[in-house]
């Protein structure tokens, strides 16, 4: 009897005619991290995550549907008095949206 056993590691290979500026070094799990690049010392980076008006209306209409019209719990770490952020026993789970993120103008 032969016995194979795979890894649980996927392998992701990057699409040829991918997006401008994708490589196997920016978009594979097999490439080693370059926190030299990422916490570069000397530069602040820039990272846009970008929304249509149609997804940011539908998150905002799903928050003010879990926290109600009164804006929720305390401040900072919600749940408490004073307004400032949600509460933090909730039950439901908020909506998720598809966005666009760009690192540095690269998508």
């Amino acid at each position: 009897m032969v016995v194979t056993l795979f890894g649980c590691r996927k392998e992701v290979f990057v699409p040829s005619g991918g997006l401008e500026g994708w490589t196997t070094m920016t978009h594979s799990n097999s490439a080693s991290p370059n926190y030299g690049v990422v916490f570069d010392q000397n530069k602040v980076h820039r990272i846009d995550i970008v929304l249509t008006t149609e997804e940011y209306e539908t998150m905002q209409a799903d928050l003010a549907d879990l926290i109600g019209s009164t804006g929720g719990g305390g401040g900072p770490g919600g749940g408490g008095p004073g307004g400032g952020g949600p509460p933090s026993d909730l039950d439901e789970t908020p909506v998720y949206v598809a966005a666009d993120f760009y690192y540095n103008g690269i998508q």
